[in-house]
């Protein structure tokens, strides 16, 4: 079976003439022998009208919702061009992104595909010549809708070519090819008959608009051939693939243009303290977002809590995959960013784990993002500012400067500036930096974890833990060791992550689950917590029991205020001291007396049965897990 896909956007099928052309191109191709995957767009402009409509029902309108109301563009697409096929006697059917299905993670408005069911289509094949396929959307594991983003229909053309084994996937646009600069711009500029993966994506990030450069990677990544052609001509295009002997005799390719930038060049500038922030400083007061990071070798993006309150999480996940640079996580800004990315180098700081501490210092690029520069996550700051430079996004002007100076201090919302950076085609070529920070970070993950007859060790349960939790779960952690074990070990995917940060709030845990709970129940909560800490507020186990919420409690028992046991162990100190909780209750009676059931815990070989137990129960649980009071956070 010879398969080839097609892709037509919103301007090939703007009305029914359009389609009619477009009919046409599926005739020449089925001649030539082929079964075909056309994916559409939407209709040219019908995105913007729903998307105008939304803001018209709701000033905040929820991005799940969004996407339901989006994908409607592409549905109506794929339905008139089926029916218009079949009026023409060509076999052929609709399919839409959650019927294939292509699934996608939970990231609504710019989710990424993760598979699709290339045997599905294959059997659809059988039936039909033509498959309608609508682009630009999916949906998750839980069958919710989602978007892929602007272009996501280059996106899905490419992520189908590759999932069939595609002779070809062409893109179809009211271009006739890559041109080597823009024919608006330059008359003299000629159209290119084959042009690398590499350049394509280059010429994609410095402004051409010809093809989405995530379809771009996506088809570099899986060697798919892509042919850029025109819908209303037949000439054969510009064929994108991989580099060969004849495009490496070509010096420049074409030439890219941003209206947006300008290039300075200051000559003469002494190496003295304070000189880069006289230049910069100034820039940034009149925002102008100066390009640092191509210059730079072994960047690191610092994802702190400002990410989370900015609700910047998707615009800096993509910021950080389109700059494929290592990234590190405070404490604030857990959840921010996948725990287990491949970029992810883990938690900086006096508790962190080595990989990401090692980047920290190592680096000649630090991206701060809605980071503030404790102590306990920087505690060398005057050094980094001398051996670095340093990049400080943050809404709050008082935090930058602060702790530690910065080159180039940039305020405002992180989720605004780092969508400017991505426009801008910020890029980092990093990647032997990258791979030695991920071989360092393997090489944490894969030590083993201490054991102890009738313990449990805190790091293993949660790992466990954090690969249970669904993507959008909220884990709610109070203060001590058990904070720094949830930091360092609870690989979240996407989940919210909520704690008291360096303010030290023993019993902040359960009646934040309480809140949460309350504005969203139907959201998976889990609460972390320790002996000492759950004591603080267990009163609140009330509410719960009066609310029915369905919270999931880990409590750590090791008989200790454990952070200060394991301070207080080393110099300069002389010992514990005041630190034993003797007085501890029954916590499994505590929990009965307000009829919630609890789960002992005290076998590592019964840790994942356990877990499955404790997840599955309905409403709240108490999972009691007995801890060794000699085991500190850098075990």
């Amino acid at each position: 079976m010879r398969i080839l896909v097609q892709k037509f956007g919103g301007s090939s099928v703007a009305d029914l003439e359009c389609m009619k052309k477009v009919r046409g191109k599926v005739r020449e191709a089925l001649a030539e022998g082929y079964k075909l995957v056309v994916v559409l767009s939407a209709r040219s402009g019908r995105t913007n009208a729903l998307l105008e409509m939304a803001y018209q029902w709701s000033d905040e309108p929820d991005p799940a919702e969004m996407d339901v109301l989006l994908t409607t563009g592409e549905q109506e697409s794929v339905a008139l061009f089926s029916m218009l096929l079949q009026d023409d006697g060509i076999k052929a059917r609709s399919l839409l992104g959650f019927q294939l299905p292509v699934l996608t993670d939970g990231d609504f408005g710019s989710a990424r595909i993760q598979s699709i069911d290339a045997a599905m289509l294959r059997r659809e094949m059988e039936k039909y010549d033509v498959l309608v396929m609508a682009g630009f959307q999916g949906c998750t594991a839980e069958g919710r809708l989602t978007t892929l983003g602007r272009g996501g229909s280059d996106t899905s053309a490419v992520a189908v070519a590759a999932a069939l084994g595609s002779v070809e996937c062409h893109i179809f646009t009211d271009v006739d090819g890559v041109y080597t600069t823009d024919p608006r711009l330059c008359g003299e500029a000629r159209k290119i008959e084959r042009i690398s993966y590499e350049e394509m994506l280059e010429m994609s990030s410095m402004g051409a608009k010809v093809l989405q450069i995530r379809s771009v990677e996506f088809a570099k990544k899986y060697k798919v051939p892509v042919r850029v052609r025109s819908t209303f001509s037949s000439d054969p295009g510009t064929l994108v693939t991989q580099e060969d002997d004849m495009m490496e005799s070509v010096l420049v390719s074409g030439i890219a243009y941003d209206k947006d930038q300008a290039r300075v060049t200051l000559c003469g500038i002494p190496d003295k303290p304070g000189i880069s922030a006289a230049i910069f400083v100034p820039l940034a007061e009149k925002g102008v977002l100066v390009d640092m990071i191509v210059q730079a070798e072994k960047p690191l993006l610092i994802c702190g809590g400002g990410v989370v309150r900015g609700r910047a999480d998707r615009e800096f996940r993509e910021f950080a995959e389109k700059l494929d640079a290592p990234v590190a996580i405070t404490v604030m800004g857990g959840g921010g960013f996948p725990g287990g990315h491949p970029l992810t180098t883990g938690m900086i700081g006096m508790h962190g784990a080595p990989s990401a501490n090692r980047a920290m210092n190592a680096a000649d690029l630090l991206l701060l993002i809605g980071a503030r520069v404790g102590d306990r996550a920087i505690m060398s700051p005057m050094g980094l500012s001398q051996s670095a430079t340093i990049i400080h996004i943050d809404i709050d002007p008082a935090e930058i400067g602060k702790n530690m100076q910065s080159t180039l201090p940039l305020v405002g919302n992180a989720k605004v500036i780092l969508q400017q950076l991505m426009e801008r085609g910020a890029r980092a070529d990093c990647g032997a930096w990258r791979e030695a920070l991920q071989d360092l970070r393997r090489t944490n993950l894969s030590r083993g974890y201490p054991a102890k007859d009738g313990y449990v060790f805190p790091g293993r349960l949660l790992r466990l833990l954090g690969e249970r939790l669904k993507e959008d779960a909220a884990v709610c952690v109070d203060v001590g060791q058990n904070q720094i074990w949830a930091c360092k070990h609870l690989r979240l995917r996407g989940a919210r992550f909520l704690t008291s940060g360096g303010l030290g709030t023993m019993g902040y845990a359960l009646p934040c689950a309480v809140g949460v709970k309350t504005a969203q129940p139907e959201r998976q909560v889990a609460v972390i917590c320790g002996d000492g800490s759950f004591q603080m507020s267990m009163n609140e186990l009330a509410a719960v029991k009066a609310g029915g919420f369905d919270l999931k409690i880990v409590l750590f028992r090791n008989g200790v205020l454990g952070l200060v046991n394991q301070i207080q162990s080393g110099e300069p100190y002389h010992g514990p001291f005041g630190v034993r909780l003797d007085g501890d209750p029954d916590f499994a009676a505590v929990a009965a007396a307000y009829g919630i059931p609890s789960l002992t815990l005290r076998d590592e070989a019964r840790v994942e049965e356990t877990l499955d137990r404790f997840l599955g129960m309905e409403g709240p649980c108490l999972l009691i897990a007995e801890v060794s009071p000699a085991w500190k956070t850098s075990d």
